[in-house]
Order: structure tokens, then C-alpha cells, then sequence
């Protein structure tokens, strides 16, 4: 967005598509702040600035409550902030990359995942079977991820199979890689026509 002087009033105005606007003249649809002193979005026709628009589309953080701005993190359906999606037991956020332990209640990091089970938790010693591959799973060597077990192998993005061994988004119950998932069901810049990721006001 471009802002100008204008030289015979002295207001402030704005290139919004191919309109310019005193922005003076122009309040936004909901409380009617002046758009001059920030940043401002237009919905539907409409002029609302920052608080209003996350306050009607934006989302919010599964962890903390706060609206997300930013860099994102999407993990079972919610939507947090990188520091609020941490480790259950420990409270630690998740260093990028890392595999998260998905229990079918809980997200834990490698550390607390390798930690003995209590006695009261779900045994996976005992014969299972895989959710990718129908096979049992022997000796706890499995990944509980969207509420079922896999052979860490057998844990593929339903589009292109290739192993998650990292982040996974998901849709449906079912694994998806970040390319795939933004191919189907991702989100488009209305701008540059690149699929939005990381960085983004929801």
C-alpha cells in the first residue's frame, strides 16, 4: 500500500487496488477507528483495520487464546502459535522438525514419548495393528499419530506416500506432506497466486 501526502490538505491517502482514498474520509465498517494511523484490510468492500478483522476472521491460538499472527503451527485440526504447541507432560514447544508423539490424548516430545508408561496407560507391547499397513506392530515399535497406531515406516502422506518423518498436516483423519496438502486444500494469495504458508494473518 502506498501512502501519499496530499499537498492542498495535508491528509493522508491511500492506493487501495486502483482507487486512491483519503484515508480521513474512509472509517472502518465496525468501530470506526482512523485508518491513517495503521494498517487496514478490505473484506467484502469493506475497510476494517487489524483488530476488527482478527476479531471477525482471524484465529486463534489453541494454547494461549491470542489471535495468531505470524508463523503458525497446524497439528490436529487446531491452529497454535511455534511457542505454544509444546510437549504435554514436560511443557517444552516442539523444535522444528522433531517427531511429535500423537497418544491419542496427549503430544509429547521424543524425550517424555521414550519415558516408561504408567501403569494405568495403554500397553503397546502387546500385538496391534498398523494403520497403514494392517500388520501388527510388535515390540513398541510404533508412532501414534491422529489417534491410531503406525509402523514408523507405514506413516506416508496419503497423496504422494512419501514417509513423514517430521510435520504433517492433517485432513480427515488422514496424513498429509505440507506440498500435497496445500495442492488439495491449501489457500491461495489473491496477490501472487503462491499458496500462503508460515507467515500469515488468519
Amino acid at each position: 500500500m502506498r501512502r501519499l501526502s496530499v499537498s492542498f490538505c495535508s491528509h493522508i491517502v491511500s492506493r487501495s487496488d486502483t482507487a486512491p482514498h483519503l484515508l480521513h474520509s474512509i472509517s472502518p465498517a465496525v468501530c470506526g477507528c482512523d485508518l491513517a494511523q495503521g494498517g487496514f484490510f478490505i473484506k467484502n468492500g469493506e475497510y476494517l483495520c487489524t483488530l476488527d478483522y482478527q476479531r471477525m476472521y482471524g484465529t486463534q491460538c489453541s494454547g494461549c487464546g491470542d489471535f495468531v499472527e505470524g508463523e503458525v503451527v497446524t497439528a490436529l485440526g487446531k491452529t497454535y502459535h511455534p511457542a505454544c504447541f509444546a510437549c504435554t507432560v514436560c511443557k517444552r514447544p516442539f523444535p522444528p522438525g522433531d517427531r511429535v508423539t500423537f497418544n491419542g490424548r496427549d503430544c509429547l516430545c521424543q524425550a517424555c514419548a521414550a519415558q516408561p508408561m504408567s501403569p494405568g496407560a495403554k500397553e503397546l507391547c502387546t500385538p496391534s495393528s498398523c494403520s497403514g499397513c494392517g500388520r501388527d506392530i510388535k515390540n513398541g515399535q510404533a508412532l501414534l499419530a491422529l489417534d491410531k497406531q503406525w509402523h514408523l515406516g507405514c506413516f506416508k502422506c496419503k497423496s504422494c506416500g512419501k514417509v513423514l518423518t517430521g510435520e504433517y498436516i492433517s485432513k480427515d483423519g488422514s496424513p498429509y506432506c505440507e506440498k500435497d496438502y496445500q495442492v488439495l486444500f491449501g489457500v491461495k494469495c489473491e496477490a501472487c497466486h503462491q499458496f500462503i504458508t508460515g507467515k500469515v494473518l488468519e
